[in-house]
């Protein structure tokens, strides 16, 4: 078993019992006691587990809240910004794929109206916030609950991106970066993304400059599968150089003036490169 997939298996036990030892573990996986304990040192550092003395604990109801609703409150003008410039690639009659992310979210609440949408999601918040929108059908994928991402998770949530195809799908990450692609911290949910990305037309990342060079546990789609990424105008000027010098179209959310555009990718040293 590889080890994105052992991990995977280690959270979706932690989703059905409040606590692990590493002997248990060692008998279910059939590696090593250290093979064991290194996995959950990597996923402790992603802040997916707290360790406990021989095993592991899952994040409890209250830490997984106050998670997402701190998630919420960063960097908010940032995210409604790359929101209003994602508007741009929808269409009357789309059928969307939208992730479980808070930046995603603020696109869901920016929808415009009569332009009748299919919008399909593994998100527990996109429906809601969309629930007394008659001109649009949402699709909710169900699955296993995951409190602290605020999403369905496991092979129901995946199947029904199989039986789906999209126009566009919309999803934010842990990071983008150059060489590794985009990537997310928990296998739980970057399975669910990557088959959203077997499943669309066009992926558009949503994501703020913090996730700019970052690179997480799992790689859920490479550059090549990016259509293009909106983040805000904040970004790193090296890392949006990097990515373009990579292939990929990088937008700025703000910058609509092409001289304040040219100076961004004068300090980046981007030369002929296309930013937005």
């Amino acid at each position: 078993m590889l080890q994105v997939e052992r991990q995977r298996k280690i959270l979706e036990l932690l989703e059905e019992r409040p606590a692990l030892t590493v002997n248990e573990l060692h008998e279910m996986m059939g590696v090593s006691r250290e093979t064991i304990r290194l996995d959950l040192r990597l996923l402790e550092k992603e802040g997916l587990i707290i360790r406990s003395h021989g095993g592991a604990v899952r994040m409890d109801g209250q830490e997984a809240d106050r998670g997402f609703t701190q998630r919420e409150r960063e960097y908010p003008e940032q995210k409604r910004a790359i929101a209003r410039a994602a508007l741009a690639y929808i269409k009357p009659g789309d059928l969307i794929m939208m992730d479980a992310s808070t930046t995603v979210l603020a696109l869901a609440r920016l929808l415009p109206r009569n332009f009748r949408l299919t919008v399909v999601t593994n998100s527990i918040a996109v429906p809601v916030v969309l629930a007394e929108r008659d001109d649009l059908t949402v699709i909710a994928t169900g699955g296993i609950l995951r409190p602290r991402s605020r999403c369905y998770y496991g092979p129901h949530a995946e199947e029904i991106f199989t039986t789906l195809h999209a126009h566009k799908a919309f999803v934010s990450c842990q990071g983008i970066d150059a060489i590794h692609g985009v990537t997310e911290s928990n296998p739980l949910d970057s399975q669910v993304k990557l088959r959203m990305v077997e499943a669309t037309s066009e992926l558009i990342v949503l994501a703020d400059r913090r996730k700019l060079g970052n690179v997480s546990l799992m790689s859920f789609a490479p550059l090549g599968k990016v259509s293009r990424l909106i983040t805000d105008e904040g970004a790193n000027p090296g890392q949006v150089a990097a990515l373009c010098e990579a292939g990929l179209v990088v937008e700025l959310a703000g910058l609509n003036n092409l001289a304040e555009i040219g100076d961004l990718r004068a300090k980046a040293g981007e030369g002929g490169n296309q930013v937005g």
